[in-house]
């Protein structure tokens, strides 16, 4: 089953380098265009669903073998790399938005967003985990400007050759582990998630609408019900109209780290407790009928699904891969992927590129698997460590670890 967000398009939570080095030449030019979106619009696992299915990446690779380029970033990240065009966008701790070729790993520009650069903006960053930062939350863009939030509470808008637009601060987040949920577009409507959901307007980051909702880590995903454009919260279980803010539902499903999964007027909630929920309109609002729940192995999921071909694939944290059928939710599967690292190996959301499912590991392991009923393990890579998902373009894999920008391919 291939996934749509029917016309909107959408981190899972959770190196140092001298900022502006080079990076090395490509071995091979990058292939030309924009990875897959139907709007135009590119963020988290580029339109939320994780699935590259015209990809053909090598399903073998470690830092010497099938690396393109390898660009040094100035600092960490979790943040999900977001390509438009030859840019791909990454975040640096704590406030840095960085724009780098897409051909050839060079650093195009690089903008920090520091309280003393935002007007509002003032006193200490917020608290937060050495695993999770301030710059966890994925970009987004629309082919003509890129959206970027940090967990300081700074929103902020430029344009693909750096120069800023806008930039607001809006609130702080009281979670002393951080803020990790990435913003979402819808029309002319960014949408971010810190303490309450808020409406702004991509053009000038003024507020349209702020409505309350309860955070946590898990990134808010767009939907389309009954003609109207909605956003859903994943601790809270709020569906909330686009235009208005105002809310159509509440209490639908509920997840405390992952990010919902949205295929057309279904819902997918998975984690340890998963259920998959369908979205009808119901006069003024918004009925939700929860179609199946069931329970996977592990503690905690950081790690948002795939969903392909009638069926479910999910990780814990602890590295437990299960695979749920999609009609009964029924678990077909359940098999240690058997990475070291300790507890929490696996925030890494899974990836579909081609014909095959990629899964990291903070230790640098990727898994790649066969997709199906079956567990089989087609090959097992290592490069740096990273909580960031892998994102594809045709023949080339583009991952963000902890220190670098990785081009993979032949």
């Amino acid at each position: 089953m291939k996934l749509h967000n029917h016309g909107i398009t959408l981190m899972t939570l959770l190196g140092l380098a001298i900022s502006g080095c080079k990076a090395q030449e490509p071995e091979v030019a990058a292939p030309a265009g924009t990875v897959k979106s139907a709007t135009g619009v590119v963020g988290w696992r580029t339109d939320g669903t994780g699935e590259y299915p015209d990809a053909k990446a090598v399903t073998t690779f470690s830092d010497s073998d099938n690396v393109v380029w390898k660009t040094p970033l100035p600092g960490t990240s979790n943040a999900t790399p977001v390509i438009t065009g030859n840019r791909i966008f990454v975040c640096s701790e704590p406030t840095t938005l960085i724009c780098v070729a897409k051909d050839s790993g060079a650093i195009l520009w690089q903008k920090t967003n520091n309280y003393d650069e935002v007007a509002g903006a003032n006193g200490n960053f917020p608290q937060t985990h050495s695993h999770n930062g301030q710059s966890s939350p994925t970009p987004v863009t629309d082919g003509q400007r890129v959206y970027v939030l940090f967990g300081t509470g700074v929103v902020a808008c430029y344009d693909l050759d750096g120069n800023r637009q806008w930039a607001t601060f809006l609130e702080k987040s009281t979670d002393g582990w951080g803020h990790s949920a990435s913003p979402v577009l819808s029309g002319d409507t960014l949408i971010v998630h810190i303490l309450n959901v808020v409406g702004l307007d991509s053009g000038s980051g003024k507020v349209k609408w702020r409505t309350p909702a309860s955070p946590k880590w898990g990134s808010p995903a767009l939907a389309n019900i009954g003609g109207q454009d909605v956003v859903i919260t994943p601790y809270t279980g709020d569906v909330i109209r686009v235009s208005d803010g105002k809310k159509l539902a509440s209490g639908i499903a509920k997840l405390q780290y992952a990010t919902p999964v949205v295929d057309g007027d279904i819902v997918y909630f998975i984690e340890k407790i998963a259920r998959k929920v369908r979205l009808r309109p119901d006069g003024n609002g918004i009925k939700a009928e929860t179609l199946w729940t069931t329970k996977i192995k592990g503690s905690r999921h950081y790690s948002s699904v795939v969903v392909d071909s009638g069926l479910i694939y999910a990780a814990s944290r602890e590295g437990h891969f299960a695979v749920i059928d999609d009609e009964t939710g029924d678990v077909l599967l359940q098999e240690p992927l058997n990475i070291s690292g300790g507890t929490n190996i696996v925030y890494s959301s899974l990836t579909l590129g081609g014909k095959y499912l990629y899964i990291g590991s903070v230790d640098g392991v990727t898994v790649v698997l066969e997709p199906g009923r079956a567990f089989q393990e087609v090959a097992r890579n290592t490069i740096e460590g990273y909580r960031s998902s892998p994102v594809f373009d045709g023949d080339r894999m583009y991952v963000r670890t902890f220190r670098h920008l990785y081009c993979i391919g032949n």
